[in-house]
């Protein structure tokens, strides 16, 4: 038996194993993209959020208290925590991007921690768009592979 009968490109076709491979690698790229902008990189959606809240804060602190208080939906009064920690409960009527302020600390030791947060918002749009692209990449994907199995068929 010589080396062109046991040679498997001259007997069989390598397009298959070339298309589930191309299909994978394609599949992969959107995964990987999706990934680097949406599943690894969280911290975008927040750092965007807080700029427009702490925008509107500064916009607010800078007229004085009083405009400080008009925007103010809830106020706990200062007092002592024995443990260290607080749980509050709040229903918030409107929906909208708020910023929570916990001071702690007395004088010149006083520090004031920030903390936006939004009410009423969800990332459904941004989420359905990756999957409508990836549905998009199966369909055109399963499309190539139908329309050449017609031609194998038809040929």
């Amino acid at each position: 038996m010589s080396d062109q009968d046991k040679d498997p490109v001259v007997h069989s076709s390598l397009s298959k194993p070339l298309y589930i491979s191309s299909v994978l690698l394609v599949l992969s790229m959107v995964w990987g993209l999706y990934d680097e902008m949406y599943g690894i990189r969280p911290w975008k959606a927040y750092q965007a959020r807080f700029v427009k809240i702490y925008s509107r804060y500064l916009k607010t602190a800078a007229g004085g208290e009083a405009d400080v208080e008009r925007v103010t939906v809830f106020r706990l009064p200062p007092k002592i925590y024995a443990t260290g920690s607080l749980a509050l409960a709040y229903t918030f009527v409107d929906a909208g991007d708020y910023v929570g302020l916990v001071s702690v600390g007395e004088g010149d030791h006083k520090m004031v921690a920030r903390f936006p947060f939004a009410v009423g918002s969800s990332n459904r749009l941004r989420n359905s768009i990756a999957w409508v692209v990836v549905a998009i990449g199966i369909a055109a994907a399963y499309g190539l592979w139908h329309l050449r199995r017609n031609r194998k068929v038809a040929a």
